[in-house]
């Protein structure tokens, strides 16, 4: 197997809210070596903030946004996996993705392969983000904003259910001592469910959500 000694780690977090849905990320289609990183980063942040998780179907690539999706097609024996692009790699030589060992293992790659990258829409990549959060004993929501502040996540709150909207949810999480109060609302059932509420979000003003698992 690679060595995930040699992925180098990007401190820097370049996730970005309500990234998810535009246009030109599922423009990108390329064809390249792919690697794999594992029990070097095991429970180390991503760029994005999350935990890294080995067993998880994720990948690091340099320039998709963060979080986004990508279909990895093994060249070789034509398997394909979905995977959340979730940091930043990898840095070595020619190499376009990292894949996480899960990622990898699942489309039969043991050290470097060639693979075909296909980015895609959350929507597309639903049905696979379900079936994690079902495995997790969770749902799937949109996040229609992140703030430092709860009158700030209470406004936006308000503002949607004032619209004959499903009223939705503030979740609070700390980190580093900061409270950040996420709005999210679901849980999304289909994509054409998902489908649906993203345009009416949008008539409200509020484009391009996340799609989060909680």
């Amino acid at each position: 197997f690679f060595s995930d000694e040699k992925h180098i780690e990007s401190s820097k977090s370049d996730s970005h809210e309500n990234e998810g849905f535009l246009p030109r990320i599922t423009s990108y289609i390329k064809k390249g070596v792919a690697s794999w990183y594992g029990p070097g980063f095991q429970g180390k942040k991503t760029a994005t903030g999350e935990v890294f998780n080995m067993y998880e179907m994720t990948a690091a690539h340099k320039t998709l946004p963060i979080p986004s999706y990508a279909q990895v097609t093994n060249l070789k024996n034509n398997k394909t996996v979905i995977v959340k692009i979730n940091d930043r790699g990898p840095f070595v030589g020619n190499r376009l993705l990292d894949l996480s060992y899960a990622a990898a293992k699942t489309i039969g790659i043991k050290g470097l392969g060639k693979v075909e990258i296909k980015a895609i829409s959350p929507l597309q990549a639903l049905p696979h983000i379900q079936k994690t959060a079902e495995s997790q004993n969770k749902d799937v929501y949109f996040q229609v904003g992140s703030f430092g502040s709860e009158t700030k996540a209470l406004k936006l709150q308000d503002k949607i259910a004032a619209n004959n909207l499903p009223e939705p949810t503030i979740r609070a999480t700390k980190n580093r001592k900061k409270t950040q109060y996420k709005v999210q609302i679901g849980p999304l059932k289909s994509p054409e469910n998902a489908e649906k509420l993203s345009y009416q979000l949008a008539k409200l003003g509020i484009k391009d959500p996340q799609i989060v698992i909680a």
